[in-house]
């Protein structure tokens, strides 16, 4: 069993005095966890020791108590002694006195710590080894500690890790603090210190030391475990974050050591059933005023004036040139005059520099009065990108575009951006009204169905959706199937040169974005999809759009879809192929298949992605390799779709289906014995 001593300062009093004496020492008291700040004198059986807060170090100079309040005690003859206090630093966790005493709100410890576990023990610091936490510090950090820390962290529950050789090889300092959530009073844990020095950084010693206090501040029942992270140091960032921490807030200048000063707030919630409230971003960081010089004109004049000042204006986004005078009674009511605005490069108002003399002598000659005008901003104000170049560190790419899906906004962030997610998330959230869901890919789209993970960032947890696109309403749950709005103009590309007398085989069709705009231009639709949920939305936006009787709904992998049409002879006269990371592959399902089509073979357009040098050689190359026939040169067209990467483009192949693949080598060998075949044949080459 570990034990520790803690030197205090007691006040000797009559044991019928004690009360009196501690209603006056009311915030001065011990008031340590399963302690008693009232325990027998060792040296007189009536008197007791009122034990005095740690931050009372000498019996003699009893600072910080206030000059008056010692010289009370001393007048009434109570004397102060030192006082050796007792702590069990191993007391098994599951102590019931423990959770008692946290559920009447009294401070929770963190003496608890378990040893040993593997071959790594967790000591308390005392005066002893605290030469050795003030050692990894130094080498560990770039913040140096005075010695009042050190002075504090000795005489508080904290621990560092140590191997059983005693060598002390990382630490972490910890503080409960007390803090008001919904009106009640909680406590929570901030991390002061915690490191592992280099040699062993491998052993997972510091994920032992984070998760050894994450699991006593659970079974003390704080509310959460938060730390700060300088902005650029994204190594850590990363390491709490794989231990589910969130970035919670930006403190900006929070070092006085370091360059960058700024610091990002992590935290660790959920450890009882509070609702926390989790401020992102402080939007009082953005309160700015501009001081502006304004000319002061009659309201008949204004317009004259403004025309003069033409070059010189305010001009900022979002803010009149033209506004009312503040110094007229009621300046919004039928004021006589207004101030005009000029430009934040006028600083003077006796010189009016930089304007040029002969517009200065003008204003003059009007008698127009040249005042101070200050202008409010605030976080409203400010749009994302402004925003997010103060929140994220210096040089990092701001990410203010994204796709927007119905109320969702689609982010793609970068390995470096993620550990700002949630105030990127939050700033595009607050920024776009339309907005009430952000989203960020977390990983590639790797499964058949096209689908992605993703995780909201901020907003509701509302993935059902609404889009608008092409004269037609979609419908249908963003988690589920596959959508992506970059794709509009190529939708309506196919759809513009489509003709209403057209019959579509629409092969990889998800929820209908070719298909229903298609059948609302007057095309018939055979529409298929093997992703059930695409299937349910697709039948679901039919009807919506009233094209029942237009669109024919299919829920089949697509070679499948392709042999069921072709063997109940159904006739087609464009193909669509809208699976670009692997469509080409199901143009294996076409040839020979077509030897019961009467008329003109079908126009195939499919999609696909290509790195090479020479997209149009690259992909025809591949199409006629899976099909094994050549194209024909002038009825095959390429479209460049869009890039989807650096070397990657999404690319569009269009051609006829040949004869030579379509047909079996049987009926391509009956068409050459066909003698009417052969008569036109010969006509032609007469």
């Amino acid at each position: 069993m570990l034990r520790r001593t803690l030197q205090v300062v007691g006040v000797r009093v009559e044991a019928s005095k004690a009360g009196k004496v501690i209603k006056k020492l009311q915030n001065h008291l011990l008031n340590l966890p399963k302690l008693r700040n009232v325990v027998p004198d060792p040296a007189s059986e009536r008197m007791k020791l009122i034990l005095l807060s740690t931050d009372v170090r000498s019996p003699e100079a009893l600072q910080p108590l206030r000059d008056q309040l010692a010289a009370l005690l001393r007048a009434n003859s109570f004397s102060f002694v030192p006082h050796a206090v007792q702590i069990d630093c191993t007391e098994d966790a599951s102590d019931r006195g423990a959770e008692t005493k946290n559920r009447r709100g009294e401070r929770p410890g963190l003496n608890k710590f378990k040893t040993p576990i593997g071959n790594v023990s967790f000591r308390p610091v005392d005066t002893v080894n605290v030469q050795q936490l003030h050692d990894i510090n130094e080498k560990l950090f770039p913040v140096k500690y005075n010695n009042a820390f050190y002075e504090y962290v000795t005489d508080a529950p904290e621990g560092y890790c140590k191997l059983d050789d005693e060598t002390a090889v990382g630490a972490v300092c910890c503080e409960v603090e007390r803090v008001k959530i919904s009106g009640k009073r909680r406590y929570r844990l901030c991390i002061l210190t915690i490191g592992v020095l280099d040699d062993y950084r491998r052993s997972k010693l510091g994920s032992l030391l984070l998760e050894n206090v994450i699991e006593q501040a659970r079974r003390d029942k704080l509310v959460y475990v938060y730390l700060h992270v300088q902005s650029t140091n994204t190594a850590a960032q990363r390491f709490y974050l794989a231990h589910g921490f969130e970035v919670t807030k930006l403190l900006r200048n929070y070092y006085s050591q370091l360059n960058p000063p700024h610091c990002f707030v992590l935290c660790k919630h959920h450890f009882t059933s509070i609702t926390m409230s989790k401020p992102l971003l402080d939007k009082t960081l953005f309160k700015k005023t501009l001081e502006v010089v304004g000319v002061r004109v009659e309201a008949k004049k204004i317009g004259r004036v403004v025309k003069k000042l033409h070059g010189h204006l305010l001009n900022l986004p979002r803010l009149r040139n033209v506004v009312p005078d503040p110094t007229n009674p009621d300046p919004y009511k039928n004021s006589s005059s207004k101030l005009i605005l000029l430009n934040s490069k006028v600083k003077d108002t006796e010189t009016l520099q930089p304007l040029n003399e002969d517009l200065v002598t003008f204003l003059k000659e009007e008698s127009l009065a040249f005042v101070s005008h200050a202008i409010e901003l605030d976080y409203s104000y400010f749009a994302v990108d402004q925003v997010l170049s103060e929140l994220l560190p210096q040089g990092m790419d701001i990410p203010s575009s994204f796709e927007t899906v119905g109320h969702i906004a689609h982010l793609n962030l970068r390995d470096n951006q993620l550990p700002y997610k949630n105030v990127i998330g939050q700033v595009i959230l607050d920024k776009n009204a339309q907005i009430r869901t952000v989203v960020n890919k977390t990983d590639n789209i790797e499964t058949k169905f096209r689908t992605f993970p993703m995780e909201v960032l901020a907003g509701d947890d509302d993935m059902e959706v609404e889009v608008h696109e092409s004269k037609a309403t979609f419908h249908f749950n963003y988690a589920e199937v596959y959508w992506n709005s970059r794709l509009q103009q190529e939708h309506l590309r196919i759809i513009r040169q489509t003709k209403p007398h057209d019959v579509v085989c629409d092969m990889m069709c998800g929820i209908g974005p070719f298909a229903i705009p298609l059948a609302l231009n007057g095309s018939k639709v055979y529409a298929n999809d093997l992703n059930p949920r695409s299937y349910h939305y697709l039948k679901e936006n039919i009807v919506l759009n009233k094209v029942e009787k237009l669109v024919t709904a299919y829920n089949l992998d697509g070679r499948e879809f392709l042999a069921k049409l072709l063997s109940e002879k159904k006739q087609f006269t464009q193909v669509l192929m809208n699976l670009p990371a692997i469509a080409l592959e199901f143009l294996d399902a076409f040839p020979g298949q077509f030897d019961h089509w009467e008329g003109e073979l079908p126009y195939i357009h499919c999609y696909c992605f290509s790195n090479s040098d020479d997209v149009k050689k690259d992909v025809k190359e591949r199409a006629e390799k899976i099909m094994g026939g050549e194209l024909d040169p002038k009825q095959t067209s390429f479209h460049l779709v869009r890039d989807v990467a650096p070397k990657k483009v999404m690319v569009c192949i269009s051609f006829q289906l040949p004869e030579s693949i379509a047909f079996s080598s049987e009926r391509q060998a009956s068409k050459q014995d066909d003698p009417k075949r052969r008569k036109v044949e010969t006509e032609t080459d007469a």
